[in-house]
């Protein structure tokens, strides 16, 4: 069992600022207890807003409320690393313009895809920057496999700007499709 991994935002944009369109990686990915990391990938098909900034596109494994928010309501909590902790993170960030993702280091578990416009380019999920997170209506992020490639297609994105608690909601995927990874 892996200790549980959050990000902090200070941590978040120093890496952010010097990926300019390429991956970062927080946690554990893939171990080899764990079997092959799960690759999500996907293209983003209709934006309720054009692009303001670089598109930054995150994969959770495990998200969830801190404990120590939990007590207080997240809505007493100020930043996305106050409310939120994850067992693994990965994000890649798409030059203005990029419809195709992939993240292809995710740890296996229940996935959660939030996509975000990083207006004032700290690398944080911040009050006001707007958000979109992927809508599953039917489960197909749940427990997902090691090993498994998670397809999104055709992804629309209506974002918010973000308050904590967020909303899990803004994005929707004409299909959401899991395959064994080759």
């Amino acid at each position: 069992m892996r200790a549980s991994r959050w990000l902090p935002a200070g941590i978040v944009a120093i890496a952010l600022a010097g990926c300019a369109e390429g991956q970062l990686k927080f946690g554990g990915g893939g171990d080899d207890d764990e079997g092959a990391p799960v690759v999500v990938t996907g293209n983003i098909d209709d934006v309720s807003q054009p692009a303001a900034a670089e598109t930054a596109v995150f994969a959770f494994s495990g998200l969830r409320v801190r404990a120590a928010c939990a007590p207080r309501g997240a809505a007493a909590c100020d930043t996305f690393s106050e409310v939120y902790e994850s067992d693994d993170a990965e994000v890649v960030l798409l030059a203005v313009g990029t419809k195709d993702f992939t993240l292809s280091d995710v740890r296996n578990g229940d996935l959660t895809v939030l996509f975000m416009q990083d207006l004032d380019e700290d690398g944080a999920i911040d009050a006001g920057d707007p958000v979109a997170v992927l809508e599953d209506p039917d489960g197909e992020l749940a427990d997902v496999r090691a090993g498994l490639t998670v397809e999104l297609t055709d992804v629309d994105l209506d974002y918010a700007p973000a308050t904590f608690p967020l909303s899990l909601t803004g994005a929707d995927a004409r299909t959401i499709r899991k395959s064994q990874t080759p």
